[in-house]
């Protein structure tokens, strides 16, 4: 057991990811709160080690700022860093830094549909790094966006550029006709660059989850 941080903050829902140049570097997110609460959070922070987890530095400030948390990590393949979270609009939001964490740039990458309550959540990241894949280097960004047209639907929206810009969300998930909503994506790509987007179907709330779903882009 290894302290990632002696601050006094609470720190939940971590995203692990390894550089895959370097298996000793790593990044570490968390949603990140005071402690005793004071009714506000950080949201997802940014800790790492060069050392194979054996000693941490980094900050329990958002990554690039305040957040709304739900952090999820990845590395390229040119060591820069990303760090995914709900902004504070409610919206998805990608944060990354060329210079392990010293500074921050965030990127929009999607907004919530207008309306009290409504935003895009339960997020998750991930990034092409195989050298056999034509879209190395591309990065995925998924979520379940609560509210408007596409309420409960799995959105899902792709970077070609290594998160500077991001493409028009798609929505994945209508075919499987969730009697509630689709939520808990997770995100892989294959060694050819084919997409795997998988997720929980909910036929009902707050019941639990009925099966999983899967959607593929070729």
């Amino acid at each position: 057991d290894i302290p990632v941080t002696s601050s006094n903050t609470t720190q939940s829902e971590n995203s692990v990811f390894i550089d895959p140049d370097d298996a000793a570097s790593l990044i570490n997110s968390n949603n990140s709160t005071p402690n005793p609460s004071t009714g506000s959070i950080y949201g997802a922070d940014a800790f790492n080690s060069t050392d194979s987890a054996a000693t941490w530095g980094g900050t329990y400030q958002g990554a690039g700022g305040g957040n709304s948390g739900d952090p999820t990590t990845a590395i390229n393949n040119n060591g820069r860093w990303f760090v995914g979270f709900i902004n504070n609009n409610s919206g998805q939001s990608v944060a990354y830094s060329d210079n392990q964490g010293s500074s921050w740039t965030v990127k929009t990458v999607a907004n919530a549909p207008s309306g009290f309550n409504n935003m895009l959540d339960k997020n998750h990241l991930w990034i092409d790094n195989s050298p056999s894949s034509p879209y190395v280097g591309y990065l995925y960004d998924a979520w379940t966006t609560f509210g408007g047209n596409n309420d409960g639907q799995i959105g899902v929206s792709r970077s070609t550029d290594a998160g500077n810009s991001w493409q028009a969300s798609q929505h994945v998930s209508s075919a499987v006709n969730a009697g509630s909503h689709n939520q808990g994506v997770n995100i892989k790509t294959s060694p050819n660059g084919e997409v795997y987007v998988v997720w929980a179907i909910y036929d009902s709330w707050p019941s639990d989850e009925n099966a999983l779903a899967m959607a593929e882009q070729m």
